[in-house]
């Protein structure tokens, strides 16, 4: 169980290193909650697997899904804060894909 939790906190490492050099917040402190929201769901689901105490695996689960709920709510939100040329909520993809931003022969 303990290298489990290694591999998932590396991995929680490798993805907020993704965050911090390719997602671009229009405020510094959404980037951070991004960062936070990411991380604090899986960090809580491995703590509250190799903790002992049941009184915390009642608190670290519970906050699991939480943090995982508000991770789809700032989602949500980042979504529709960015211009409509950059993302697009309902066609994930529809900016960055397009025919406007390919390299010009």
């Amino acid at each position: 169980e303990y290298a489990a939790t290694v591999i998932t906190f590396a991995f929680i490492f490798m993805v907020v290193l993704i965050i911090q050099s390719t997602f671009s917040a229009p405020r510094r402190l959404v980037r951070i909650a991004a960062v936070l929201g990411v991380s604090l769901g899986p960090g809580c689901a491995t703590i509250a697997a190799v903790v002992v105490s049941e009184v915390a695996k009642q608190i670290l689960v519970p906050m699991a899904y939480a943090s995982h709920f508000l991770l789809w709510v700032l989602v949500y939100y980042v979504a529709h804060q960015m211009p409509d040329s950059h993302t697009h909520f309902i066609r994930p993809g529809e900016g960055f894909w397009s025919n406007k931003h390919k390299k010009k022969e």
